[in-house]
């Protein structure tokens, strides 16, 4: 099996590319959405780092994480 942050990266591409999160749509914090899932923050933020560096999600400082608008 894939590890759980390529697993949580490829639902959120997913879920973009679907249109399921549009652009400019406000993703979780990556605590919550790391207790709502079960696992480690630390694999929250990694996914989301590497998405963002990607052009998936933009991270605004004190606003938090959303979905790119490009």
């Amino acid at each position: 099996a894939l590890p759980l942050q390529t697993r949580l990266r490829s639902a959120v591409v997913q879920a973009i590319v679907d249109g399921r999160l549009g652009g400019g749509a406000a993703l979780p914090s990556s605590r919550e959405l790391a207790m709502q899932l079960g696992i480690s923050r630390n694999t929250v933020t990694a996914a989301y780092a590497q998405l963002v560096d990607e052009g998936f999600l933009e991270a605004r400082p004190r606003s938090g994480v959303f979905v790119s608008a490009q």
